[in-house]
């Protein structure tokens, strides 16, 4: 950030360090939005855009979680896979302190301190663009598992918050890569917000608008007068030619 202040000293740089539970999501995706806006149109306030009130996680995923899909999909995992499912289980157990649903990677070993992707507060890890299988587990206080199965990939763009009309024309591994390359949807729409907000106070809009419509309204008048002198040369090109057919004509 400070050496984009020192590139582009004509730009006021804002950042925000949001996060995508933040804003009704069922997913902790914590990215850093850098915003500038040129000094000459507006100061825009370094303040945090508008946060929806956090929800239970449980609340949240009865809207993403499509209810047609088994609850058990175990029987279709590796020997490993397996394993490193039920060893993350067997450790979130002992802790006796977790939040349904609990959320993991079945590709990853539970005794890989880095990059274990496990989450036992109720929101879904970070989502990726591989073929990864982030899995759901609602377990009881007793340890019993009563749902045990992975996101699916419309799911997936559902919890980024993105609508999930455009699936129908997208195979797979498109969903994983747009869920795991893309932004999360209400994020980003709070922080244009909190941009849009600032420009109308400073009025940016009104000017631009005004300069738009002046710009617009002198294109239709050259296009006017361009076409009345396109017209023009036409007719004189017609009489032309007109009368060099009668001066050929009388002089047969």
């Amino acid at each position: 950030l400070r050496q984009l202040q020192l590139d582009a000293p004509m730009f006021l740089v804002a950042k925000w360090d949001l996060d995508s539970r933040d804003f009704l999501l069922p997913q902790h995706r914590q990215r850093l939005y850098t915003v500038g806006i040129h000094r000459h149109y507006v100061t825009l306030p370094p303040a945090k855009p508008l946060a929806l009130p956090r929800s239970k996680p449980m609340a949240l995923w009865e809207a993403f979680l499509h209810p047609t899909l088994p609850p058990n999909r175990e029987r279709f995992l590796t020997t490993q896979q397996w394993h490193n499912l039920h060893g993350t289980l067997q450790s979130i157990r002992e802790s006796g302190c977790w939040t349904n649903p609990i959320c993991l990677s079945v590709d990853r070993s539970p005794h890989r301190r880095w990059g274990s992707m496990s989450r036992s507060d109720g929101y879904c890890s970070t989502l990726r663009t591989r073929n990864e299988l982030m899995w759901l587990v609602f377990m009881q206080p007793d340890g019993v598992v009563t749902f045990s199965r992975p996101l699916h990939p419309v799911e997936r763009i559902a919890v980024q918050g993105m609508s999930t009309a455009c699936c129908k024309a997208l195979s797979k591994q498109d969903m994983l890569s747009v869920a795991g390359n893309g932004m999360s949807t209400p994020v980003v729409a709070s922080v244009f917000h909190r941009v849009l907000s600032a420009l109308q106070e400073s009025g940016v809009f009104r000017c631009s608008l005004v300069r738009a419509l002046d710009v617009q309204e002198d294109e239709m008048e050259r296009a006017q007068k361009h076409r009345r002198l396109a017209s023009a040369r036409l007719r004189v090109a017609l009489l032309d030619s007109q009368q060099k057919g009668e001066s050929a004509g009388s002089a047969e």
